[in-house]
C-alpha cells in the first residue's frame, strides 16, 4: 500500500436549507436514505457543515436558493472550496412538514387532526434539507 490517500466514492449529497437564524442540514444517500439531519444556528453553520462534509464526503452540495443563500454559498466556498448548486426551494416547507410527521406521527388526540392543520412542535428545517436532497437524487436517477 502506498502513502497516497484515495478519495472514497460516495453516493450521498449534502443539502442545506438556509435561513436568517438557523439552517437545516441533511446528508442523504441514494442507496441508504437519510444518513444525517440537523438544524443549526447560523453562527454554528460553518463548523457543522465542515464536519459533515469531511465525515460523509458527499459528491455534491445543494443549497436552497431562498433567504440567506448568498452568504451561506460564500461560506461553503471559503470553507471547503466547493461551489454549492443553488436549487429551487418551491414547496419544500410544506413537504418538510409532511416528512416530519411521517417520521414522528402525531399521538393521542392529535392523530385525529389532519396533518395539513398541524405544525411540528420543533424546528423542521432539517427535513426541508432532506426534501431538497431527495428531490435532487430522484431527478438524477430519472436522468434529468
Amino acid at each position: 500500500m502506498t502513502g497516497v490517500a484515495q478519495k472514497i466514492e460516495t453516493d450521498c449529497v449534502l443539502a442545506v436549507d438556509p435561513g436568517r437564524k438557523k439552517c437545516g442540514l441533511a446528508v442523504v444517500s441514494s442507496s441508504q436514505g437519510i444518513l444525517h439531519r440537523e438544524v443549526v444556528k447560523c453562527e454554528e453553520f460553518v463548523s457543522a457543515f465542515r464536519d459533515l462534509y469531511k465525515h460523509h464526503n458527499p459528491y455534491h452540495v445543494l443549497l436552497g436558493s431562498s433567504t440567506g443563500s448568498k452568504e451561506i454559498a460564500q461560506a461553503i466556498l471559503e470553507e471547503v472550496n466547493v461551489e454549492a448548486e443553488l436549487v429551487d426551494e418551491k414547496h419544500t416547507t410544506e413537504m418538510a412538514k409532511f416528512r416530519y410527521f411521517k417520521e414522528f406521527p402525531p399521538r393521542g388526540l392529535w392523530r385525529l387532526v389532519p396533518i395539513g392543520l398541524q405544525t411540528p412542535p420543533t424546528c423542521y428545517d432539517d427535513f426541508a434539507a432532506v426534501v431538497l436532497a431527495e428531490r435532487y437524487l430522484e431527478e438524477q436517477a430519472n436522468g434529468h
